[in-house]
């Protein structure tokens, strides 16, 4: 399934130089994993909307050549 993401975005934006579709898919494995949700959001008391942010901004920043957007982590 990432891997999926990980050439439709490739097919979309520029990635990050160096990043292929399988880097790309372990990127998005890792932020998007459903263990790291429910670590962040269960056990560190993170909101849903907090999560949200922090993962669109990693896989932006890690993935694509794309500027990272202007938000921050804090509610």
């Amino acid at each position: 399934m990432q891997r999926v993401f990980s050439e439709a975005l490739a097919r979309k934006t520029s990635l990050r130089d160096g990043l292929t579709s399988e880097l790309g898919a372990d990127v998005a494995l890792t932020i998007l994993f459903s263990e790291t949700y429910n670590l962040l959001l269960h056990s560190r008391g993170w909101s849903r909307a907090r999560w949200r942010g922090w993962a669109f901004d990693a896989l932006v920043g890690l993935l694509t050549t794309l500027p990272r957007p202007v938000q921050t982590l804090e509610e």
